[in-house]
């Protein structure tokens, strides 16, 4: 039917459908309605959840009036709420309950015997974070605890919903800190990374103590994931400890199992999908917000992109004695410039020592499409190299470089 559920957090849940009319002002979904009958509601208009359906409906009424988040079951036509407030009385919010609708009627939350709808708080915790839906289950997190809930047939043809605690002792950080990629789940928990194929177990990041000890742990619940399909990337924007909001990112590239770090102000992301390039969005402040469409150009507004790449410390041959590089065989393929007036610098940095200082470049050169092998000057027993370009019509992808290496003295 091309329905929407959504719910503003901690807020009253609404409804949208392409095929809800109204008699009256009573919603009710039918095929096709006469004109004259649809005084009500406009058609195809966001209503509040608990405006839809009518008495005669099994289980009707009982919509929660307060939810923490609500999805759609996978393959069921279910409404389910995640942190809700109670079906009787003075609905009291409960932080742990989760609720559904009944198949097919998201009005219907009633319960009963008649009904498919019902509830079910999950024991471990003290409040639920959040939820997300995978291909046939949803996984969702407490403050101690991540939970897999699914739907098991029954021998009378009905069915019923189970939790299964799948981790103790492993939360999320925020409500929306987990993307999915290539059928796995990847979040971000309070000192961790996380994934799940099945099971749950613990992401080995590369670059775990710069994240979480830059991050502000005051405005956690700012933190997004997001997926870039085109580059099999999952993203995480956080606030660095300067920050009110998202300034940085963390990017895990799950076909190479590589990590990357760096500064963006995102604070909403939509992938491709059916667009030829992601969207994303940078809230300013309360009176404005910016919307940019990604991964396409080589300018930012019309301004160069200072773009780069920078490896960590890595060892000349074992790192046991000093070697002298004394020529770089780089491997760049270019995609846009590459000439003399749009080349790429690479920028290497050398020392003797692990605690030694690498802030500043022993040596810089620039490769254009026809450099082939630029000399160098390097002593050191450790290096890291940076490629960067700065110019308005430069785009590259980096490969595997050569460099031309031997033994070599302090001077």
């Amino acid at each position: 039917k091309d329905d929407i559920v959504l719910a503003p957090r901690d807020g009253v849940p609404y409804i949208w459908s392409r095929s809800l009319k109204t008699i009256g002002s009573v919603p009710l979904f039918t095929e096709s309605g006469a004109a004259g009958s649809n005084n009500g509601m406009s058609n195809s208009q966001v209503v509040p959840l608990s405006s839809v359906g009518v008495p005669s409906d099994l289980g009707f009424g009982s919509v929660p009036g307060v939810v923490k988040q609500i999805m759609m079951y996978p393959d069921y036509s279910v409404v389910v709420a995640f942190g809700c407030s109670e079906p009787f009385g003075d609905q009291t919010f409960n932080p742990m309950l989760v609720r559904w609708s009944a198949d097919g009627l998201p009005g219907s939350w009633t319960g009963g015997s008649t009904s498919t709808s019902g509830g079910k708080e999950v024991s471990t915790g003290s409040y639920i974070i959040g939820a997300i839906r995978s291909k046939k289950e949803i996984i969702l997190w407490t403050d101690e605890s991540t939970y897999l809930m699914s739907f098991i047939v029954q021998s009378n043809g009905g069915g019923d919903f189970i939790f299964t605690e799948i981790a103790s002792g492993v939360s999320i950080i925020s409500q929306n800190a987990c993307m999915s990629g290539d059928d796995v789940l990847f979040w971000m928990g309070d000192r961790n990374f996380y994934i799940y194929d099945g099971s749950v177990s613990i992401l080995k990041c590369s670059v775990l103590d710069y994240v979480f000890s830059s991050l502000k742990y005051v405005n956690k619940d700012r933190i997004i994931a997001v997926r870039n399909s085109e580059f099999s990337e999952i993203t995480w924007f956080y606030p660095s400890a300067n920050s009110t909001d998202n300034d940085r990112y963390v990017s895990y590239n799950y076909e190479d199992g590589n990590w990357s770090i760096g500064n963006l102000p995102r604070t909403a992301w939509s992938d491709s999908g059916i667009r030829e390039y992601p969207v994303a969005a940078y809230i300013v402040d309360e009176k404005t917000s910016r919307n940019y469409v990604q991964e396409i150009g080589t300018t930012g507004d019309g301004a160069p992109v200072d773009a780069y790449i920078r490896s960590g410390s890595f060892d000349i041959e074992d790192g046991d004695h000093v070697s002298y590089v004394s020529k770089i065989v780089p491997d760049i393929y270019w995609i846009d410039g590459g000439t003399a007036d749009s080349p790429v610098s690479i920028d290497i940095f050398s020392r003797r020592y692990t605690q030694g200082n690498d802030d500043v470049p022993v040596q810089t050169v620039s490769v254009t499409e026809q450099s082939l092998d630029p000399s160098t000057r390097v002593r050191g027993r450790q290096m890291s190299l940076k490629f960067s370009s700065n110019t308005n019509d430069s785009r590259w992808r980096l490969g595997s470089l050569l460099m031309d290496i031997k033994p070599d003295g302090r001077r």
